[in-house]
C-alpha cells in the first residue's frame, strides 16, 4: 500500500531545505510518535533556500489546509533566526498548523548535539564533540569534515574527507543520513541545541492539534 496522502489522513506537508533536513524532519516526527510517511514532501522547494523564504506567504496558505513543517539552515550570516526571517520580511504569526523552524547554524549542529552517539558513530572521543554546537566559530560543515579527518574509522575518512578542491567528501551527506536514521536521538540532542528544543516543542503543539481534531 502506498503512503497515505495528507488529504486522506489529515496530516500535512514537509518543506525541507535539503536531503539531510528532510531525513531530520522525518526522524523528529517519528520520535514524537507520528507516522512520517503520512506527510507529503514538497520537493519543489528542495535545494531552494531563497525560494522557501520568498514563498513564506504561499507556505502560510498551505498551512491553512494542513499541518506544515519547514526546516532550513541559518548558516553563518545572520546572527539569529529572527534576524534571518526579518531580513526577508517574514513575521510568522502563531499558528498551530505551521512550524517554520531554522536550525542554528545548520542541521549538522543538531546532529552533533547528540554528543555521545555522534562521537561513537564518527569514531572519536566525545571530548572532540562541542558541548554547544550552535555557537561554533567555524562553519559546522567544515567542522564535521575536520572531525572526519581525525576519525579512527577508515570508512568515515574515505567517505567524508574531501579530495583537493572539494569542500566535503562525495558521501558526506549519505553518511550523516545514516547517522540520523540509525543513531540520532533528538531528545538527547535537544539538551545541547536550543533551536532544536524549540523546534521539537513546536512540532509537539502541531501534532497535538492534529490529534485533537480527529
Amino acid at each position: 500500500m502506498s503512503p497515505a496522502s495528507p488529504e486522506t489522513t489529515g496530516y500535512g506537508y514537509l518543506i525541507p531545505e535539503g536531503d539531510l533536513e528532510e531525513v531530520g524532519l522525518k526522524k523528529l516526527l517519528r520520535a514524537l510518535g507520528a507516522n512520517s510517511t503520512a506527510f507529503k514532501v514538497l520537493h519543489s522547494y528542495k535545494g531552494k533556500r531563497d525560494k522557501i523564504l520568498a514563498d513564506f506567504p504561499k507556505i502560510t496558505q498551505i498551512a491553512r489546509r494542513a499541518a506544515t513543517f519547514v526546516l532550513l539552515d541559518l548558516e553563518m550570516g545572520p546572527p539569529c533566526a529572527p534576524a534571518l526571517l526579518s531580513s526577508h520580511n517574514i513575521h510568522p504569526l502563531p499558528s498551530a498548523r505551521l512550524c517554520f523552524r531554522v536550525a542554528v547554524r545548520t542541521v549538522e549542529c543538531w546532529l552533533m548535539a547528540d554528543r555521545e552517539a555522534f562521537a561513537r558513530f564518527m569514531g572519536l572521543s566525545q571530548n572532540r564533540i562541542p558541548r554547544d554546537p550552535e555557537n561554533l566559530s567555524s562553519h559546522p560543515k567544515d567542522f564535521v569534515v575536520n572531525l572526519a579527518r581525525r576519525s579512527r574509522k577508515k570508512s568515515i575518512k574515505e567517505r567524508m574527507v574531501p579530495s583537493e578542491g572539494e569542500r566535503t567528501g562525495k558521501e558526506y551527506t549519505p553518511v550523516l543520513i545514516e547517522f540520523v536514521e540509525d543513531f540520532w536521538d533528538p531528545n538527547r540532542a535537544r539538551k545541547n541545541a536550543p533551536s532544536l528544543d524549540k523546534a521539537i516543542r513546536c512540532f509537539e503543539r502541531a501534532l497535538h492539534s492534529l490529534t485533537s481534531r480527529q
